[in-house]
């Protein structure tokens, strides 16, 4: 009887478990949906992005749109590259200040008058404006930094310069969230790090982007890597800001690649004919080995 009794009591504990594991992803589904089916009426017009979301969701983009200042990236790209063959191309965005990134090269004297020109050419602000804001940003950056404690050790032009390829900077808008892209026709290119191409650096942190390209066409070509800082919105980017560079590549073949192109491109008679020739020439090969078998087996 007891054994009966202690039965039923586990059999009840149980079901009251499933029902409220079921009540557990109920709730869930119902908030999920919730999030996914917002009125259009709670959403707002949210000037960073130009679409309508909701008033949260717009000062998270703005929060992450303020964080948004000029910075650098270096690019390293073979070249010659050969056609059929693999190079890695690689890509370092860094999050620091211009400043901060000048004083590192030792190119100080340079850094003021380079964040003006950059602030003034993105922004449309006057020059003692945006040296001021230059300024406070240089702070915020730091400070982040020793908190974050991800502050990069070498530049951009530093680390590319450690690699095999010829070496590139160029300005881009840089902020927490970075997607970067490499493009060009006559190439196959695959991103072999990260799995991702949207990354998050870390104040005073950097990112690295490394392609595997092949080319398949001879000649001069163009490879084109853009960066943009984003913002993340319902598992989509939202672009804020970046930058680009396009370099001209030179594609050369090699030698048997050439006699393999000249073969390939003869006629099919001509083909044929080859094709006969060569098997004639393989039997009298063949025949004038027996036959020297069988005379050194007369002797």
């Amino acid at each position: 009887m007891r054994r009966l009794v202690f039965a039923a009591v586990v059999l009840l504990a149980a079901c009251g478990s499933n029902d409220n594991s079921n009540n557990t992803m109920n709730v869930d589904e119902t908030l999920e949906a919730a999030s996914e089916n917002v009125p259009e009426s709670a959403k707002v017009d949210c000037d960073v992005i130009h679409e309508r979301v909701t008033q949260d969701e717009c000062d998270d983009i703005r929060a992450l749109s303020e964080d948004v200042r000029q910075g650098a990236a270096a690019l390293d790209v073979p070249n010659p590259m050969k056609r059929g063959r693999k190079s890695q191309v690689t890509l370092i965005v860094d999050r620091r200040p211009l400043r901060e990134i000048h004083e590192a090269e030792g190119t100080a004297e340079n850094a003021v008058e380079t964040i003006d020109m950059n602030m003034v050419a993105a922004d449309g602000h006057d020059a003692a404006e945006a040296d001021g804001n230059a300024v406070e940003a240089d702070g915020n950056a730091m400070s982040a930094s020793d908190d974050d404690g991800g502050q990069a050790s070498e530049t951009p032009n530093q680390v590319v310069s450690q690699l095999p390829g010829r070496d590139y900077s160029f300005g881009s808008k840089v902020g927490r969230y970075m997607r970067a892209s490499l493009s060009g026709q006559g190439f196959d290119i695959h991103l072999i790090s990260p799995d991702d191409p949207v990354q998050e650096i870390a104040a005073g942190g950097q990112a690295t982007w490394i392609w595997e390209v092949i080319p398949k066409e001879e000649g001069t070509r163009s490879l084109t890597a853009k960066t943009e800082a984003v913002a993340i919105l319902n598992g989509k980017s939202k672009p804020l800001g970046g930058g680009q560079t396009s370099k001209t590549i030179t594609v050369e073949v090699r030698p048997i690649d050439r006699v393999w192109d000249f073969l390939t491109a003869l006629p099919d008679w001509l083909k044929l004919i080859a094709g006969v020739i060569g098997g004639i020439t393989l039997v009298v090969v063949a025949w004038m080995k027996l036959r020297k078998a069988a005379r050194g087996e007369a002797k």
